[in-house]
């Protein structure tokens, strides 16, 4: 494999205490004719504000950040390999 591209963004999220660190890394092989490059992505979602360790809060949060990352994921994806692989 070739050396990796990587693009990294760190994103706020308005109206809501929460950052996402996304890092996008384009691995190309080294014989591009048999195999194909491939796309990692590594999305961190993470608040920086204290809260309250109360079950049913860090569950809100847990879900919102669960939520936000998916969000990220499938809006890196185009139709085609959507469907390629549902």
């Amino acid at each position: 494999m070739r050396d990796p591209t990587s693009v990294n963004d760190t994103l706020a999220v308005r109206g809501h205490s929460y950052l996402i660190n996304l890092i996008r890394t384009m691995q190309v092989p080294p014989d591009t004719l048999r195999e194909r490059p491939a796309l990692i992505l590594d999305i961190d979602v993470f608040t920086l504000e204290p809260f309250a360790l109360e079950p049913r809060l860090l569950e809100q949060h847990l879900k919102n950040m669960r939520w936000l990352k998916n969000k990220i994921f499938f809006g890196n994806l185009t139709e085609s390999v959507l469907q390629k692989y549902q």
